[in-house]
Formats: structure tokens, C-alpha cells, sequence
């Protein structure tokens, strides 16, 4: 399954058991909202457990974007799920390093594949 928002600049589908969003644009904050919005709705309709962010197409990443982004990580974790970032390019990674914005708990990985497995590990 597979959907695509235009109003977001995303899309979601369904892997493995697992919750891919892949965002695909640089993002409005109404868009921002939205994503929030619909990836939270996802996790509460199907009990999902596992979601994984993917950046990869991300280029620029504003102080907005990156607080919204990982504070979706921290909405699914009160909703019981766990959330793992991949795709990060290093002129992202440097910008929210530049940003100071707080990413303790925040997982990573570097692929897709990587980020299944760091899902699947008993915590």
C-alpha cells in the first residue's frame, strides 16, 4: 500500500509491518502538520509498532522542519511505537547538529535495510 499526499510532499506505505514515511519535498507548515497528523492516524488504525522516516530526499532542513520532524519520533513513542531516521545527508546532519536541536533517543541509520534490522532487535 502505498499513498501519496500531495498537500505533504510525502509518502506512506506499509513494510514489513512497518510504517515508511518518506518525506519528498521541502515542506510548508501546514504540510509539516499534516504529516503529523496522517502518520499518527496510520499508527492509531492499524496498531503499527515500528516507523521509519526517510530523509533521503531531504536537501535543506530549517529549524521548523527539524523540531517537527523529530517530534514526530516523540509522538509515536507515547503512542507505544518506535521510530528510526535514515537517509540523513551530511549537509543534514550538519545542520541539525548547527541547530542544536536535541536528539536524545533519536535513532538512525544510514540505509533502509539497516533501519529494518534496528527495528527488529529486541530492545
Amino acid at each position: 500500500m502505498e499513498r501519496k499526499n500531495p498537500l505533504s510532499g510525502g509518502t506512506m506505505n506499509i513494510m514489513r509491518e512497518c510504517l515508511i514515511v518518506t518525506i519528498q519535498a521541502e515542506l510548508y507548515d501546514d504540510a509539516v502538520f499534516q504529516i503529523q497528523k496522517e502518520i499518527l492516524e496510520m499508527i492509531n488504525r492499524r496498531d503499527l509498532k515500528r516507523i521509519i522516516m526517510n530523509l533521503s530526499q531531504v536537501e535543506v532542513l530549517d529549524s521548523f522542519l527539524a523540531r517537527a520532524i523529530f517530534d514526530i519520533a516523540r509522538m509515536v513513542a507515547l503512542m507505544g511505537a518506535k521510530t528510526v531516521f535514515t537517509g540523513l545527508r551530511p549537509e543534514v546532519v550538519a545542520s541539525i547538529v548547527d541547530l542544536d536541536i536535541n536528539i536524545k533517543g533519536i535513532e538512525t541509520s544510514l540505509t533502509l535495510e539497516e533501519a529494518f534490522q534496528r527495528l527488529a532487535a529486541p530492545n
